[in-house]
């Protein structure tokens, strides 16, 4: 089975981390980078989170709709309400650290890295959408489509599928 994680993105397979898909959306992730301690004893290599409302389900860091999704247990901002479940892909919440900070400006986030994460009216450079959060291409020589005078702004997972 030639299987892609859609977390980190390595097709490679040991006995203890197996890829799994889920039942839902048949999207493959590896069962470390899922948090799946242990596959059943019946060896099925299938899992559906039982949380998950339907699909699809959106992320609040970026405008993708597909692939490994975690709960958002923690508001992203202070006027957020507490009992909306919202959703983050992996991918967007490993990259960003897991530990947000909320600043003052509910517009700004900040990883555990310092990274500045904006959500603003600038549109991702890739996509071209301007929904979710997105960060400022550090690379001073970047070619990317951004709109003048504002520089070029990504989603973290437009980047990734970009390569």
């Amino acid at each position: 089975m030639n299987a892609v994680c859609s977390i980190c993105n390595d097709g490679e397979v040991t006995p203890d981390n197996q890829i799994l898909f889920c039942e839902a959306c048949n999207v493959a992730v590896h069962q470390i980078c899922y948090g799946v301690e242990k596959i059943p004893e019946d060896g099925a290599t299938a899992t559906t989170r039982p949380d998950l409302p339907p699909l699809p389900i959106v992320c609040e860091l970026c405008p993708v709709k597909h692939g490994a999704f975690t709960r958002l247990d923690t508001p992203m901002s202070a006027s957020d309400d507490s009992s909306v479940t919202k959703w983050v892909h992996m991918t967007c919440a490993k990259w960003q650290g897991l530990n947000m900070v909320n600043l003052p400006d509910a517009s700004l986030l900040e990883d555990s890295n310092g990274r500045i994460f904006i959500q603003n009216n600038n549109r991702c450079g890739l996509c071209g959408m301007k929904s979710g959060f997105k960060v400022k291409c550090a690379d001073g020589h970047c070619h990317a489509h951004g709109e003048k005078n504002k520089g070029y702004f990504f989603h973290v997972t437009c980047a990734r599928q970009a390569g």
